[in-house]
């Protein structure tokens, strides 16, 4: 059943009953004047309009009922009886929230859907702030309603960063996005086409509508949606106008709103009645010439008309209309600039605010980061219950968005235009200190869990993570500001480090150590400019390790840059600290690569430090050179250091390494060091480290049935080699789904062999 014939189908009822009541008008009309029975009519059609009225009327509305509810049962299952049902998700996307009814943009909805129907992507832009983002909704939600598109298949991604001046970059962009559904974020721009097919393909399995909002740049998404198949999913973008260029085949422009909607919306906004044409005669609350004056000064803007309109209606309000109109008159014409809406509101609201929510205010308008939570809000202030945050609440300044407070740009950009400098800069002087000390504190506990509670600390990391990008690209007014906060952003940079190290996110952690080394130049700390340069260098490796090799070379050049600080480092116990971690990130680069192994041997051997780390490195490097007895011994070393120090993740990896060790000589022991890592590796969720101990334990069960029989039965009991192959395989595409694209020529070789056996 397609669009019109359902549209048919819906007005049939309607023009029954309207059929019905002709009729029963009609008869009462000829009964009031006594002539029901002595008109033709009345004798010839009058009985046949009875019987339809009684028997038909009912019977088709009962039938038309039944088919109603027949289509909505088949609109529910109808991804259901696909042929091909989609795999189950591992991940928990946003949940999909039916929209508000829309007020007006019927002819946008419609026109996009149709777009979207036809092509499988379609752009919806429009001027900020114009209504965008509720048309992208209407068109989700049509496609739910219409098209039986599954809502647990739809889901709405919401491309605004935490920082306040900056959107993300393209890589940030696919990260943050393709990781929520189980993707690996890209190493570099070169792998985007590869995850944009991956998402596509997620999206195609569950026949299902990707919405992005609120995108900045065509640069976001354009990695996307020249991967996008025409004909497969369905892709809705949602922005501003530069983003035509992207689909100019499949593009919705969304204007400003109608002069008839801003009324109607004006009116449902302050609660009033109704138009009713007996109120003609009584005097408007607002004359008509004057609100289309107000109206027109808010260029069509739906949250500009709401904002007006709550200024009046809010509860203990006393503003009135024409003190409102007044206000705007005084910052100019009605086509002026849009900014005097929000500096007319902001004129009204600072008078009625306390002195604390006047300076929470200004305090959110110079911070770099928003989004912030209740908590960090009352660390600014000082308190344990921020009443000013809920003043600012109660007069709609603030945005509650996913439990997170957010001053809207239109706010931000009217407090910059009425304050000055040195105002902002004695405000953020008291704010971000608060602000960061309040964030440091929660990184120091919750990195000390990744060990003890690691889903708890991931849990963490992932919602506050986001926060905490945009302080590492801010601009600190004053060299006095950045010190007094540079030591709070290296305890946070530290706590994220060992995050994206667990997580494998690279171009997050570059991104972080980046802009810290930058902030630590500026301020003329060169030990914290040599750790971010040794940091930076782990991020390149393991990018290099992830498909991206060129990236090895940036984190020789990272490591280079460290060493020519550490030689200006006064300090001789942080020299010999950072010289031991620049060092070990070497060799670590160096068996990443597969070169310069007898160089990282020779630089880490003098080091004489007994951490697990340069002991896992002095055994890989061994391993390297064949030598097995110093290999076992400088891991046993490590595993035993690593437990001491409660280092979970440096124990499953040491325990890992001496299965390779072990495998020479007893591989079923080695088996059960393997599975013993991978359970370590599991519970702290460093997934690489788990894939590769899958790997490992493929390889054993299709090299030694008796290793095959550990796996299968907790014995080493011999097992058939169908068998055996079976189990490899299942290990690893279980590796697999973990680590996409940590696939290796040797694992791929023996899923190859397994799949031979399987088919013999």
């Amino acid at each position: 059943m397609n669009r019109s014939d359902r549209e048919w189908f819906r007005r049939l009822p309607v023009l029954m009953i309207a059929v019905v009541t002709w009729f029963v008008v009609t008869v009462s009309g000829e009964l009031i004047g006594n002539q029901a029975n002595d008109t033709t009519a009345g004798r010839t059609v009058g009985h046949y309009l009875l019987l339809t009225a009684l028997v038909v009327a009912p019977l088709f509305l009962l039938l038309w009922g039944g088919m109603e509810v027949w289509e909505r049962r088949r609109r529910r299952s109808a991804i259901a009886v696909d042929e091909t049902p989609p795999p189950p998700r591992l991940f928990a996307p946003p949940t999909w929230h039916e929209p508000v009814a829309l007020r007006g943009r019927r002819v946008e909805v419609e026109r996009a859907v149709e777009s979207l129907r036809n092509n499988g992507i379609v752009a919806v832009v429009g001027d900020r702030d114009v209504g965008t983002s509720a048309v992208g909704q209407a068109v989700a939600q049509e496609l739910i309603d219409d098209d039986g598109v599954d809502p647990l298949a739809t889901t709405r991604f919401d491309l605004r960063s935490r920082s306040a001046s900056a959107p993300d970059d393209a890589l940030t962009t696919a990260g943050r996005l393709v990781s929520v559904f189980g993707i690996d974020e890209p190493a570099d721009e070169a792998a985007l086409p590869g995850v944009a097919r991956e998402l596509a393909g997620v999206f195609h399995a569950s026949d299902g509508t990707l919405l992005l909002d609120n995108v900045n740049t065509p640069e976001q998404v354009a990695w996307l949606v020249d991967a996008w198949p025409s004909g497969g999913p369905r892709l809705v973008l949602v922005g501003e106008t530069v983003l035509e260029e992207l689909v100019p085949h499949s593009v919705v422009r969304v204007d400003a709103m109608s002069v008839e909607d801003m009324r109607e919306l004006w009116r449902v906004a302050r609660n009033a009645p109704p138009p009713r044409w007996y109120r003609r005669f009584t005097r408007a609350p607002e004359p008509d010439r004057d609100l289309d004056e107000l109206l027109a000064a808010c260029l069509g803007r739906p949250r500009a008309v709401k904002a007006l309109a709550a200024e009046i209606s809010r509860p203990g309000s006393t503003v009135q209309f024409t003190h409102l109109l007044d206000e705007l008159r005084g910052e100019g014409p009605a086509t002026g600039t849009f900014e005097r809406v929000w500096r007319a509101i902001l004129a009204n609201v600072r008078a009625g605010l306390s002195p604390e929510a006047v300076w929470l205010l200004s305090a959110l308008a110079s911070l770099p980061v928003t989004g912030l939570s209740k908590g960090a809000v009352a660390a600014m202030l000082g308190v344990s219950d921020p009443d000013a945050l809920d003043e600012l609440r109660a007069r709609n300044l603030v945005d509650l968005v996913d439990g997170r407070y957010r001053l809207p740009q239109e706010y931000r950009r009217a407090i910059e235009g009425t304050t000055s400098d040195e105002e902002r800069g004695e405000v953020a002087a008291r704010a971000l200190p608060a602000l960061l000390g309040f964030y440091r504190t929660f990184a120091e506990l919750w990195v000390t869990r990744l060990e003890t509670d690691p889903k708890g600390a991931r849990q963490w990391f992932e919602e506050s993570e986001p926060s905490f990008r945009p302080l590492y690209a801010a601009t600190y007014r004053g060299e006095d500001l950045l010190r007094s906060v540079l030591d709070d952003l290296c305890v946070i940079a530290d706590a994220l480090a060992r995050w994206y190290v667990r997580a494998g996110l690279p171009t997050n952690l570059l991104t972080v150590h980046r802009g810290l080394h930058d902030l630590a130049v500026t301020a003329g700390w060169l030990d914290i400019a040599a750790h971010a340069a040794i940091r930076q260098a782990t991020a390149h490796r393991m990018a290099g390790a992830h498909g991206a090799p060129h990236r090895f070379g940036d984190a020789v050049k990272e490591l280079d840059n460290a060493r020519s600080y550490l030689e200006q480092v006064q300090n001789q116990r942080v020299r010999a600290e950072l010289d031991v971690r620049e060092r070990s990130e070497r060799a670590l680069v160096a068996i990443d690569r597969g070169t310069g192994l007898s160089d990282a041997f020779t630089d880490i051997a003098d080091l004489h430090v007994a951490s697990p780390s340069v002991l896992v490195n002095l055994g890989v490097l061994h391993l390297g050179r064949g030598d097995l007895s110093d290999a076992a011994w400088h891991l046993l070393r490590a595993e035993t250091l690593a437990q001491e120090a409660g280092d979970h993740g440096a124990w499953a990896h040491s325990l890992e390494l001496l299965g390779v060790v072990l495998s020479h000589w007893r591989l079923v022991d080695a088996v059960r060091l393997w599975q013993l890592a991978r359970t370590t590796f599991n519970r702290i969720g460093e997934k690489q480290g788990e894939a590769r101990c899958l790997q490992h334990l493929a390889s054993a069960a299709l090299v030694d049935s008796r290793a095959a029989g550990q796996l299968l039965w907790g014995d080493p009991e011999p097992v058939a080699e169908r068998e055996a192959a079976r189990v490899a395989l299942t290990h690893l595409l279980e590796a697999r789904s973990l680590r996409p694209r940590q696939q290796t020529p040797l694992a791929d070789h023996y899923r190859l062999v397994a799949v031979r056996r399987l088919a013999e």
